[in-house]
């Protein structure tokens, strides 16, 4: 088991899935302090076995899990991460399958696995087109003020515009940032696999589905 000065040679899924194995005794104590207490779990090609043994790991001490699969920096313009070996990403297979058809079957405490996964597998390993030039249904805000393409491209002419260009007179978004979007997302954008933006698109379909993007603990209390 990794230490945490060696984390670095490790992914968060790898480290997380070592402490979960070390320290069943000791998560549950969570539960009394934090009402939702979710695991980030990131899956790449070097530990995409182990997905549903985590996942039930967690599910058995009341955690609910967050999965996503690793994204990589395809260019300069994708500032949001350092990582950018492609042999990371996560393909298609049928053991994959099999695990995420099986959580879903075993109604492990996984967030939206029935709508997401489904979605998630036809864009794997990194090929996401969110379609945001067409339907601004997802807003990312730098930590200066500026307006991002997304969470994966901070993009050049998006930036232009701060918060507070963003909403006019009459608290509509101000749709003069469509055109930063269109130029960017031509320009920078080569695919991701960011599941908040499949997230975003579905509400923008199906206003509907806004309990379902709650997390166990909001759903049991509504």
């Amino acid at each position: 088991m990794p230490e945490i000065g060696q984390i670095k040679e490790y992914t968060l899924f790898q480290f997380f899935f070592c402490r979960v194995a070390a320290s069943s005794n000791k998560l549950p104590q969570y539960g009394g302090v934090i009402n939702d207490l979710v695991a980030e779990v990131t899956i790449d090609s070097r530990n995409v076995e182990h997905i549903y043994e985590t996942v039930k790991k967690l599910s058995d001490l009341k955690i609910n899990s967050s999965v996503n699969f690793i994204d990589i920096a395809k260019s300069p313009y994708y500032d949001f991460s350092n990582v950018t070996d492609k042999s990371l990403l996560v393909h298609r297979s049928t053991e994959l399958k099999n695990q995420l058809d099986r959580i879903v079957q075993d109604g492990l405490d996984v967030h939206m696995a029935k709508t997401l996964f489904p979605l998630i597998w036809k864009i794997l390993p990194s090929n996401l087109d969110c379609g945001i030039e067409n339907d601004i249904h997802n807003l990312c805000i730098d930590s200066d003020d500026a307006v991002r393409l997304c969470l994966r491209i901070r993009g050049v002419g998006t930036p232009s515009m701060k918060v507070d260009d963003l909403i006019d007179s009459n608290g509509n978004l101000d749709l003069g940032i469509k055109k930063f979007y269109e130029a960017d997302k031509k320009a920078y954008c080569m695919g991701c696999n960011h599941t908040c933006m499949i997230m975003s698109k579905l509400l923008v379909e199906d206003e509907n589905l806004i309990g379902e993007q709650h997390h166990s603990d909001k759903r049991r209390n509504e």
